[in-house]
């Protein structure tokens, strides 16, 4: 862009003014003249910590730390001093640390600060939610007869099980059942060891090794033997598949 022209020129002075010498014409002079940018396609700056005042809403203001680093360009729009974007629409990257002076109660970065912009990815104000959730890559090379992006749903999609495409899935447990397992869970078995009397089928007519005197075959309290490799009752324990990880927040940049 070309540099924009700048007008120079003198206020008309007081008719009674009358220097006595060119020194005194000059200070006068001095006083009169002035310079203005003409057009508005071209703004100064200021540079400082701390919010400009109400004269300096017209320019560019280059915000700098109490130590003079420099943080942020910001223009004044809409009633506030907005940073220059600090990412592309859809944009989506981690934040770490404390939200609570950063992000409203919605997730919605603070106007003005250093995350305006930005919205965490919790669901809310239209954003996708990625509470709880691992994020992989969709299928982005359009292979195997599969689309990663899903114009009629709005979604990227993955290919990652070689199956089907889906935007999400998976399991954080994995049960083992008969079907999962490398041997098949077998039921009770109870031992009982008696001798018999004669040839009799039936147990009273014999003798229980181990069972008491005073103990009735079908006493519980009985010597029995019970060999139990699953009592049909109890479930497996889900095991645990996620591997080690570190939570931090998504957040995705929405604009102002």
């Amino acid at each position: 862009m070309a540099n924009p022209p700048v007008r120079t020129q003198f206020a008309m002075p007081d008719p009674n003014a009358a220097p006595l010498n060119l020194a005194q014409l000059f200070t006068l002079a001095n006083a009169l003249v002035s310079s203005e940018i003409v057009g508005d396609s071209f703004n100064t700056y200021v540079i400082q910590n701390g919010t400009p005042g109400v004269g300096d809403q017209g320019k560019v203001w280059i915000e700098l730390s109490s130590d003079n680093k420099p943080l942020s360009i910001k223009t004044f729009y809409n009633g506030h001093w907005r940073k220059v974007y600090s990412g592309n629409i859809g944009e989506v990257k981690m934040f770490s640390g404390d939200p609570t002076n950063k992000f409203d109660a919605h997730g919605k970065g603070v106007i003005g600060g250093e995350w305006d912009g930005w919205h965490i990815c919790n669901g809310k104000d239209g954003v996708i939610d990625l509470s709880d959730k691992f994020v992989i890559a969709a299928h982005l090379n359009d292979k195997d007869n599969q689309v990663g992006w899903n114009a009629s749903d709005d979604v990227w999609q993955t290919f990652v099980d070689g199956k089907a495409v889906h935007d999400q899935g998976g399991a954080k447990d994995f049960t083992l059942t008969d079907k999962t397992t490398f041997r098949k869970a077998a039921p009770p078995l109870t031992v009982d060891s008696w001798s018999a009397d004669g040839n009799a089928h039936t147990p009273p007519s014999g003798q229980l090794l181990g069972l008491q005197p005073a103990q009735s075959f079908n006493d519980p309290n009985n010597d029995r033997t019970m060999i139990a490799i699953d009592d049909g009752n109890t479930e497996p324990d889900p095991i645990p598949v996620l591997p080690p990880y570190f939570a931090l927040a998504f957040v995705v940049f929405i604009g102002y």
